[in-house]
């Protein structure tokens, strides 16, 4: 038997059609009305490995005939209203959304359909129009920069797959910088020359066309532009650090507090951190061991990164997405363990955002198609990737998501909460 978890939005219109331009248009101004000003800032957290949706949302029980669940599991209702899985060994987990699940909002059954490594370092990051890809966080960036220097942060551990022209907004922080302590770690002083060396790219001959105007002017802008936001970095980075840096606190939270200061300060719109090392989120052996440590990890750095967003004033503007590279098996395997599945859930947090969960899967794992319009399986129905997920969170800051994708936003996830 199909179980769904669907939001069902616009059931108050009874059968009215509305359009979803105009939906959105309505979503979208009374957001606006709220008092809300200036671009949105997002945080992209990445747990590499992929997270297991049923130890967090996707709740079977024990009389699924294929939904493996942690012993001593339960379903649970937080304060807020949003349906979580609790677990004693996960009491951040219950914390967490009982103190800021009013604004989480949950996509389930998101689909991937690249489980090797370009899952994480590229499909699980990007839009893609007409054969060409972009990190998703660079096309906001984009349209919110107004020409000046707006970069993309991507902490150490974020490998991006692109081509420098596209690179041009993506701000790569030196990977020395976060892994020793602060008052051992400076900003290299070679960092521009590094920079540039490693795109291939001569220094001196790009500086010469820079100066003449010949050249390929949109590789020579866009080198250039790289090279001013490096030069924010050099100034900005160091000082974020000292000033947020816990030795006690994993690095992703670290990392996400650096972002913070410079979403504050005006330098960044938005940044990408991984939770853990690589592929610290695998758990082909020992599953529940691995996974509940690493979960119980993830809501506690994520409630440290709130609580720091709402002393910098950043709670209006601040939209948290936390995603896998793609989920984990319904089912153990013989070794204790699951394997890499092509479905998983996404997680959002931020004003605006509608509390609960959209989307679902069925008893075998796979993603529930539904109508993004209205968040029904009625209608005209697809399946979930990640490029729905992104296509939402860029209308609900108000950029142009057309412009890089024809997947559609999920109205479930919007008009939420002021």
């Amino acid at each position: 038997m199909i179980q769904k978890k669907i939001m069902s939005y616009g059931r108050s219109i009874h059968g009215l059609a509305i359009s979803f331009t105009l939906a959105m248009a309505v979503i979208f101004a009374a957001e606006s009305a709220s008092g809300d000003s200036g671009p949105k800032v997002f945080l992209h957290l990445i747990c590499d490995g992929g997270i297991d949706p049923a130890m967090v949302f996707e709740w079977k029980g024990a009389g699924s005939n294929s939904f493996a669940a942690e012993p001593g599991s339960i379903k649970r209702t937080s304060l807020s209203g949003l349906v979580h899985v609790s677990h004693p060994a996960r009491p951040s987990v219950d914390s967490f959304f009982d103190q800021w699940g009013n604004k989480s909002a949950v996509l389930n059954g998101v689909g991937t359909s690249d489980l090797g490594a370009h899952a994480v370092y590229g499909s699980a990051l990007e839009l893609e129009l007409s054969g060409k890809r972009k990190v998703w966080l660079s096309t906001y960036a984009e349209d919110f920069g107004k020409g000046r220097p707006a970069p993309v942060i991507a902490f150490p551990g974020i490998r991006l797959e692109a081509s420098p022209e596209e690179l041009a907004l993506i701000g790569r922080v030196p990977a020395n910088l976060l892994t020793t302590s602060p008052a051992a770690s400076s900003f290299p002083g070679s960092v521009r020359e590094r920079l540039f060396r490693d795109l291939r790219v001569d220094y001196t001959s790009l500086a010469s066309l820079i100066r003449s105007g010949s050249g390929d002017a949109i590789k020579v802008r866009g080198y250039d532009k790289q090279f001013r936001m490096q030069q924010v970095f050099e100034a900005s980075i160091p000082g974020y650090v000292n000033s947020v840096h816990n030795a006690a606190q994993p690095d992703f939270v670290n990392q996400a507090k650096v972002a913070l200061e410079m979403f504050s300060s005006g330098k960044s719109l938005a940044a990408m951190v991984r939770v853990g090392g690589r592929s610290s989120w695998a758990s082909s052996s020992s599953h529940f061991l691995t996974q509940s440590a690493a979960i119980e990890n993830l809501f506690d750095g994520l409630d440290e990164i709130l609580n720091h967003a709402y002393g910098s004033g950043l709670q209006t503007k601040l939209v948290l997405v936390v995603s896998g590279a793609y989920g984990r098996t319904p089912w153990l395997n013989a070794a204790g363990g699951k394997d890499p599945w092509p479905v998983s859930s996404m997680m959002f947090w931020g004003n605006g955002l509608r509390s609960g969960v959209t989307g679902g899967t069925d008893d075998v794992g796979r993603g529930i198609k539904i109508d993004p319009r209205f968040g029904t399986t009625t209608g005209d129905t697809i399946s979930l990737n990640f490029q729905n997920a992104y296509a939402s969170m860029l209308f609900h800051a108000g950029a142009n998501y057309k412009k890089w994708t024809s997947a559609l936003p999920v109205s479930g996830l919007l008009g939420g909460n002021q």
